[in-house]
């Protein structure tokens, strides 16, 4: 369709378009936090409750980033540490990826390295 028309009537054409998508995505995610996942049960043990209190606890915040969860389009992701299964809080989706790439060692030895640059 682009080329008929204007570049202001193709934006319009093409927000008209996708507005009921962006508001059924909208909604839906409005209406999965008040009902909370049932994956929370199954795979953590947690009720939406319990969620609704880390959430609270941490100001609505990434644990690590510290950046809020309305920043993101999905929900604060469960950390939990997967060999004892003890939840440690509420991350982004970057944040919680990005530890599934370090293991402890690995993040000690890039402090390290970090630090003896901070010194010379």
């Amino acid at each position: 369709m682009s080329g008929f028309l204007s570049p202001q009537e193709q934006a319009d054409f093409d927000r008209e378009e996708h507005e009921p998508l962006r508001l059924y995505k909208r909604d839906w995610a409005r209406e999965s936090r008040r009902k909370g996942s049932p994956h929370l049960r199954s795979r953590y043990g947690l009720e939406q409750e319990d969620y609704n209190r880390m959430f609270e606890k941490q100001r609505g915040c990434c644990a690590i980033c510290g950046r809020h969860a309305s920043e993101f389009p999905k929900r604060l992701h469960v950390d939990h540490n997967h060999e004892t299964g003890k939840i440690r809080g509420l991350l982004c989706q970057g944040c919680n990826q990005s530890l599934r790439i370090f293991d402890l060692g690995l993040v000690q030895q890039a402090l390290n390295y970090l630090r003896e640059e901070l010194d010379k």
